[in-house]
């Protein structure tokens, strides 16, 4: 008798915790044995909205899935609904879910279980889980658009973003600071900003896209486990400190690609991406920014497409680079350019437009900052030994402009080392030519 009381009592208990909700309209109330959720309230005919239920003691483990007496649905879970509740510890959503509001489960701190979105969902996800502790794979569902700072500091595992999103915005990233996601994949050609996976430390592959657009700024900035073959899609006209302390190990820039880094203070793009071995640069980029190949040790040739008129990056670090060409249409560059860089022969044609920039005391000398940093350790003048054998060897490559200054002549009120070779140090037999 007492086991088969005992069985009943399990029957009874399973039951209890898989049974129905009950709508009550008239005290606008959802409720499941002991857990009643408030402020539900009635969309149209039988589709049901939960309301406010921030600070309800009543909610641990919320299962929705099993449904609404008397025809009920719940469609729609609104803005801020469970906000910051620190009761609740999971959430199972119910297929006949359309609308997940804004905010609606963000900042709750014990909300520590795997999410599975439904299907059904359509519209946006806003801060829905921002700064709770969901876990799991995510799939998000084709009927959503856009997602704004939605897994924020969450725990999730993995990401597979839906084919219906459009665009992805918020200042803090889609998922910025989850230090648990190892895995990203893009199904559409969604517009996204900045900070999306910034600190993402354990993140490692990522699937774009080919229709993907959008200025990626610090998108994946010390993303410090992120390796592979980057192929940016062609709408991404901007990137900066995008892939910053990684470790891809190539780079393929999209068609649209207009501007790498800033020409202000800021850290590279690609700055300190020690295993990054080939770059492959768009005709049609503009701009290559400060510190763009900074601590790249790995890269052994750039070449710069003669669309770029302004080159900001310093090559200090690049210790492996044995070749460089840049581009006959450049304009402004820094005097810092090859200061640090490991030692090679370089050899020098023309000048730049708008001259050196923040190359200190001498910015018009193109030289100045080499020389006055020590690793100039030898001047060849035009009479000197080894003008007439370099003019010979590479006679597409230089010039020597004495027609327009002459030797000795002045640019901007400094002596003027435009015309000269500069053979810095003598070690090496690599040459980097600005033609």
């Amino acid at each position: 008798m007492k086991k088969l009381l005992f069985v009943l009592f399990g029957v009874l208990l399973s039951y209890a915790a898989t049974a129905e909700w009950i709508y009550d309209s008239a005290a606008k109330t959802l409720t499941q044995g002991t857990t009643v959720l408030q402020n539900v309230s009635i969309i149209d005919g039988v589709r049901l909205k939960i309301g406010n239920n921030k600070s309800n003691t009543t909610i641990a483990d919320l299962d929705l899935s099993t449904g609404v007496g008397d025809g009920y649905v719940i469609e729609v879970i609104d803005d801020n609904a469970f906000d910051s509740n620190p009761n609740i510890t999971s959430i199972t959503f119910p297929e006949t879910l359309i609308t997940l509001g804004g905010g609606s489960f963000r900042d709750c701190p014990n909300l520590s279980c795997e999410i599975k979105l439904p299907s059904s969902l359509t519209g946006s996800l806003s801060r829905t889980f921002r700064s709770s502790p969901i876990t799991g794979d995510i799939v998000v569902p084709d009927g959503i658009t856009y997602m704004i700072e939605t897994f924020y500091k969450t725990s999730i595992t993995s990401l597979i973003v839906g084919k219906g999103v459009t665009q992805i915005g918020g200042s803090d990233g889609l998922c910025g600071s989850v230090q648990t996601i190892t895995n990203v994949v893009f199904q559409s050609g969604c517009k996204m900003g900045q900070n999306e996976f910034i600190f993402c430390a354990n993140l490692q592959t990522v699937t774009f896209h080919p229709g993907m657009s959008g200025a990626w700024i610090q998108t994946f900035k010390s993303c410090s486990n992120l390796t592979g073959d980057i192929v940016l899609p062609d709408g991404v006209t901007d990137i900066k400190e995008t892939f910053y302390r990684t470790k891809i190990t190539s780079f393929t820039a999209g068609a649209g690609l207009r501007n790498m880094g800033y020409t202000g203070h800021g850290d590279g793009d690609f700055a300190h991406c020690t295993e990054l071995k080939k770059i492959k640069l768009n005709n049609g980029l503009q701009v290559i920014g400060r510190n763009t190949f900074v601590g790249c040790s790995a890269i052994t040739e750039l070449v710069v497409p003669d669309s770029v008129t302004v080159f900001y990056t310093s090559l200090s670090g690049c210790n492996a680079l044995t070749n460089i060409v840049m581009p006959k249409g450049l304009e402004t560059i820094t005097s810092r350019v090859f200061t640090g860089s490991q030692k090679r022969d370089i050899y020098w044609r023309g000048y730049p437009k708008n001259g050196f920039t923040s190359g200190g005391q001498d910015t018009n000398d193109p030289m100045w900052d080499m020389y006055s940093k020590g690793a100039c350790t030898n001047w060849i003048r035009p009479t000197d030994t080894g003008w007439k054998t370099f003019a010979e060897t590479y006679p597409d490559y230089f010039y020597l402009p004495e027609t327009k200054y002459g030797e000795g002549g002045w640019i901007g009120g400094y002596r003027s080392s435009a015309w000269q070779i500069v053979k810095w140090w003598h070690d090496s037999a690599s040459i980097i030519i600005i033609r």
